[in-house]
């Protein structure tokens, strides 16, 4: 029998939530990752422009991302950015 394995979402809009979850396999497909989303109450939205799913943790963090004509931009906004501490 397998152990339970981690998985943790966070928003891509950089709000700093995240969900973790314990699953039997990590996810291989972006339906696992829109699942996993749903399950924890998150928005999921199939970037096809980019070839990506994101996630967010709320409708207002989904649309304070978009661009002028309603896209995602190519990478996530700077506050999200691994690394980087507020000053």
């Amino acid at each position: 029998m397998k152990d339970k394995q981690h998985a943790t979402l966070v928003c891509w809009a950089g709000c700093g939530k995240k969900t973790h979850f314990e699953v039997d396999e990590q996810p291989q497909f972006a339906v696992d990752v829109m699942s996993m989303a749903a399950t924890a109450g998150w928005l999921s939205c199939i970037d096809f422009r980019h070839q990506r799913t994101l996630v967010f943790c709320s409708e207002d963090c989904r649309k304070s991302v978009l661009t002028k004509n309603q896209q995602f931009p190519l990478r996530p906004p700077r506050k999200c950015s691994p690394g980087l501490t507020e000053k």
